[in-house]
């Protein structure tokens, strides 16, 4: 078994800069601020189909631009203007509520006479109108789909026709093809407006005078006998204003129910003296003749008062607190003491029955105070009396609420015919005014005159063709970035290396640029040279923490990548510069670091794992660089080797003789070799080259380094980098 406990604990790798620090291409990408929102969109991945969008451009801006300038022709405006305005300024400047919005409704009913089919129908009867070329090469519908419309109303659809302003003019106006045939239009249609309008005013105005002078003898007619309705109700209620005598009347009424409330109080109050005389005669037939009793003893009332509110305090008291609260007991002795004073009260009157004081009348009582001086008999016919006086007051009451619901059915109905009376009054009003001034119209006219004819026009009022080729170049434009900018989205491939970073803030460790066979010139070997320096300066700077040697991974997402190439360029960088470096071929599926040495392949670490060679078996020193090819597999599954803890130590021992141990592991997507052999070293560097490294599968690589345990170092990245004047070259990507 293995003594695991000899084993030194892996390193903790350094922490990560993600602050931006760029020399020369190289440099950590800076994480993503609160201003991304997402995935952008560069120029430079536009520019990389700009064939493309280029032969977009051209082919709708080639179609277009023809198109325009052989088909739409440039317009000519006529334009003439008519004077809308009566001769007596009474009938403009009235009022605003009169004067003032009927000349513009009038001026708006003008307008409709003038695009009427009446007025249109005549114009294009006129000679001159039917020899123009807007007659007779009228333009025909889109696709034929339908017959060219009647010449009217394609006169309808030319002419512009509006009060201009707040002027009494009407602007006449039309564009056409040929600058002569637009101001011909619109002074035909002035003349046969103002034909038509002449001949139409002479025949209306004296059939509007008829109709008004009847309307006035139908409104005073009605007028009259609605006046003569309200004279007659006004006759039987005695006045025009009924409301007085409504309010007088219900005043009486109101007076002749309380005095039969009165009398109803005596009559109770008399009924009852009686009955209670009554009551004390046969008492006193009964009973022996006593002197007066306690209750017509002032003192003896206010104490029995007093005893009774003692008795329901002590009462509430038990309900409220209950019968052992200390509150009773005292509300208790207050009870006793003043049943007690009731109590000598009493034993006081008995023994001096003719010294009681009975209680003081009150003002109120001499009512009661006469009654009670009266005798039984005199009581009865008082009562009598008053029973002889209620039932006429009742029924005079009775009688009078009638008379009163009456008189109110009467005033409303006058008050509605005197409500009608007034509209009616100024509908007749305002009839009799239109009467006014329709006869004023007559006698005065309105001036309708041709203010301004149209003339032909020196240039042209509009011309689309400029407007419509601009459109059609932007439409261009936007058609060739919009079909950048699809195919840059649906291209999943990463363009550049912040397609990462605005996914998952990740770390740059260098920019490599790919190249196809061996550089030509002298400075570019020595450009390559240059970011193989900046990336491996890059490296130690994040390697640098102890003075044992350290441990990488080069891999990517997948095959093709230039991993190889890469760990192979590091090492060689490594040794160049004094460093002792090992390089391990850890791909044991597809292992290439052999041939790009040139050295056998087997023995290697394979044979090594598996204890069927010695270790400096599988050394093998290539231009002062230590390599260990992968070997072969033979079966063998390369995942539980990786994991053995031999591998491990192996590792710590080489810590102590190199100072940097490159692996040139697997892709992590195509199998769980370099995701085994992460957490056991001390960083993963991955490859990642641009228009060939999906992003998805960068992203998932990432995701499997850390859901392993181990720490990824940083990307370097593979693609094109416009680097000064140099004309920085190409730099190898084969796996």
């Amino acid at each position: 078994m293995h003594d695991d406990s000899q084993l030194p604990a892996r390193r903790e790798a350094a922490p990560i800069d993600v602050v931006t620090h760029r020399v020369g291409g190289l440099g950590a990408a800076p994480p993503p601020t609160d201003e991304q929102e997402g995935p952008g969109i560069s120029l430079g991945q536009l520019w990389t189909y700009r064939w493309s969008m280029l032969c977009v451009f051209l082919a709708i801006v080639g179609a277009a631009l023809p198109a325009i300038w052989s088909n739409i022709e440039p317009m000519y405006r006529g334009e003439a203007l008519i004077e809308v305005k009566p001769t007596q300024e009474i009938l403009v400047y009235q009022t605003p509520q009169v004067g003032y919005g009927s000349y513009w409704s009038f001026l708006s009913t003008q307008v409709g006479i003038l695009t009427s089919n009446e007025i249109l129908k005549r114009v294009v009867a006129r000679e001159d109108v039917q020899g123009t070329d807007w007659y007779q090469h009228p333009a025909r519908p889109m696709f034929g789909l339908k017959d060219p419309a009647a010449p009217y109303e394609r006169l309808r659809d030319l002419l512009e026709v509006r009060p201009d302003g707040d002027s009494q003019l009407v602007l006449i106006a039309a564009e056409t093809r040929l600058a002569n045939e637009a101001p011909l239009l619109c002074n035909a249609l002035a003349e046969e407006y103002l034909a038509y309008i002449t001949t139409q005013n002479e025949e209306a105005g004296e059939r509007n005078l008829v109709s008004l002078r009847q309307k006035v003898k139908d409104r005073e007619a009605e007028y009259a006998e609605l006046d003569r309705q309200a004279a007659v109700l006004a006759a039987k209620l005695g006045t025009r204003r009924p409301d007085d005598l409504i309010s007088e009347q219900r005043l009486r009424l109101d007076l002749l129910q309380a005095e039969v409330a009165n009398k109803a109080v005596e009559i109770t109050a008399a009924r009852a003296q009686l009955e209670e005389m009554r009551a004390r005669s046969s008492q006193v037939e009964a009973a022996p003749v006593e002197g007066p009793g306690y209750e017509a003893d002032q003192r003896w009332q206010q104490l029995s008062s007093e005893a009774a509110q003692a008795a329901d305090a002590v009462a509430a008291a038990k309900v409220r607190l209950g019968p052992a609260n200390p509150q009773v007991a005292i509300l208790s002795e207050q009870l006793q003491a003043a049943e007690k004073r009731l109590q000598d009260r009493e034993t006081y009157l008995d023994t001096h029955q003719n010294t009681v004081v009975a209680a003081p009348a009150r003002p109120s009582d001499n009512k009661q105070l006469a009654l009670a001086t009266m005798t039984a008999a005199q009581l009865e016919k008082y009562v009598r009396s008053l029973e002889l006086h209620h039932e006429p007051l009742v029924q005079r009451v009775r009688d009078y609420s009638a008379e009163v619901d009456e008189t109110f059915r009467k005033a409303q109905e006058l008050n509605d015919l005197n409500r009608r009376l007034g509209n009616l009054g100024e509908v007749l009003d305002d009839v009799r005014r239109a009467l006014t001034r329709r006869e004023t119209e007559r006698d005065a006219p309105d001036r309708i005159t041709l203010a301004a004819p149209a003339i032909v026009p020196a240039r042209a009022h509009k011309d689309l063709r400029i407007k419509l080729s601009a459109a059609a170049i932007v439409g261009g434009l936007v058609a060739a970035f919009g079909l950048g900018f699809i195919r840059v989205r649906m291209n999943s491939s990463i363009q550049r290396f912040s397609d990462i970073v605005e996914l998952r803030p990740v770390p740059m460790l260098g920019h490599l640029s790919p190249q196809k066979g061996t550089p030509k010139r002298a400075e570019e070997a020595i450009a390559q040279l240059d970011q193989v320096r900046m990336l491996r300066t890059t490296l130690l700077r994040r390697l640098m923490r102890s003075s044992r040697g350290s441990v990488i991974q080069i891999t990517s997402a997948g095959p093709r990548s230039g991993k190889t190439t890469t760990a192979v360029a590091l090492a060689a960088s490594m040794r160049d510069c004094g460093r002792r470096v090992m390089l391990v071929d850890t791909d044991f599926r597809n292992p290439s670091v052999a041939g790009r040495v040139n050295c056998e392949n087997t023995p290697g670490l394979m044979e090594l794992l598996r204890g069927q060679v010695e270790e400096r078996e599988v050394l093998r020193d290539m231009d002062g660089i230590t390599v260990v090819p992968a070997g072969s597999q033979n079966g063998v599954q390369a995942a539980d080797m990786l994991a053995n803890l031999d591998l491990v130590r192996r590792f710590e021992r080489w810590r102590d003789e190199y100072e940097l141990i490159i692996l040139d592991g697997a892709p992590l997507l195509a199998s769980a070799d370099a995701a085994i052999l992460s957490p056991q070293i001390d960083g993963t560097v991955m490859v990642v080259r641009e228009q060939h490294c999906r992003r998805e599968d960068v992203l998932t690589a990432l995701g499997r380094v850390e859901a392993a345990g181990g720490e990824l170092l940083g990307l370097i990245v593979i693609g094109k980098q416009k680097l000064s004047h140099y004309g920085y070259p190409s730099y190898g990507v084969k796996d």
